[in-house]
This record gives C-alpha cells, structure tokens and sequence, in this order.
C-alpha cells in the first residue's frame, strides 16, 4: 500500500457518548484494519481536543502504554479524555504514523499519518 491512507471521520456524535463502547470499539477496529489487524507498530498515537480551531489539550497516548500494544486503546487508557470536560462541541483527533513490517525481500514499508476523527456535540 504506497501513499498516504487517509481515514473517514466516524461521525458526529453526542459529547457524553464520545468515549462509549461503542465508539471506541469503531476506533479500534479502524486502527486494527489499517494497520493489517493489529500487526503494524505505532511509532506516534496522540489524541488533539480542539474547539473550533483552536487546540485545547493534546496527549500522546503511547507513552500511556506500558505494554508497548501497537493498539494502545486495549489498555482503556484512551478513555483519560472522560476526566475533562467534554459536555461542549469539540473535535477530538487520533494521529497515528504505523510502521509495517511486511517481509518482503526483507524491506519494510513504512505508512504515512493517519487520522481519525470524532466531532462531538453538546
């Protein structure tokens, strides 16, 4: 897969459901399919809250995972935003850069930036 892979927003859904089951399995079955289930390695993984704009808060994930999972959503610590407030419109925006380790002649390819993005609602 050569170029940039570029991600669909997932929708627009209500704050205070931002971080449900739900959204968050969405989240984890994207990542795991563009990362060929899971196989791939995150060098970089940071959640960017916005209002409008304007970014308000950005956490880098990864660091968050003591296991070193190329998923670090199984660990839940993708659920820190539930800590803030997020009962106001807000884009939250997961960037990822994976590394793939094809074997192929022993090359490995490397992808370009990913996102994912959930905009709230109040």
């Amino acid at each position: 897969m050569d170029g940039p892979l570029l991600v669909p927003k997932i929708g627009v859904v209500p704050a205070q459901n931002a971080f449900s089951g739900n959204v968050g399995d969405q989240i984890d079955m994207l990542i795991n399919i563009y990362t060929e289930s899971g196989n791939g390695k995150f060098n970089s993984l940071k959640a960017i809250k916005k209002i409008g704009d304007e970014v308000v808060e950005e956490t880098d994930l990864i660091k968050h995972d003591p296991k070193g999972h190329s998923t670090p959503f199984e660990t839940g610590y993708v659920y820190d935003f539930n800590e803030h407030d997020i009962n106001s419109p807000v884009t939250i925006r997961f960037v990822m850069e994976a590394v793939e380790k094809t074997e192929s002649g022993g090359s490995v390819s490397t992808q370009s930036f990913k996102e994912i993005t959930i905009e709230t609602l109040p």
